[in-house]
């Protein structure tokens, strides 16, 4: 497809444009979905980096649950509840780039 495009005289820009990147949205895609859930759950580096209280992240504010004599493990279920919903919403939105980018290059034998 790529020398095709360069023989009709498509130039570099046209046929990444034209060619690659429709072909490699899915993968696109998934990688998306996998990077918003990584940096979503991220613990160690805010652990290390966010001292004020106000620019806490969520898996930071998870902790702040469990107690020293007591665990609060409904709060604790309620708040992992509410902070998995936006990865639920958003792998529902982008089901078909995910599942498609999984499958790319994928052989039936």
């Amino acid at each position: 497809m790529f020398e095709v495009a360069g023989i009709d005289g498509a130039g570099p820009w046209r046929i990444y444009r034209s060619i690659a990147l429709p072909l490699s949205r899915p993968a696109i895609g998934a990688t998306g979905i996998f990077l918003f859930v990584i940096c979503w759950n991220d613990l160690l580096y805010p652990l290390m980096l966010i001292t004020r209280e106000d620019k806490k992240t969520l898996p930071l504010t998870l902790i702040d649950f469990r107690g020293e004599y007591l665990t609060e493990y409904s709060m604790i279920f309620t708040a992992i509840l509410v902070a998995s919903l936006p990865m639920v919403i958003m792998y529902i939105a982008f089901q078909r780039s995910f599942i498609a980018g999984l499958t790319q290059g994928a052989v039936k034998g």
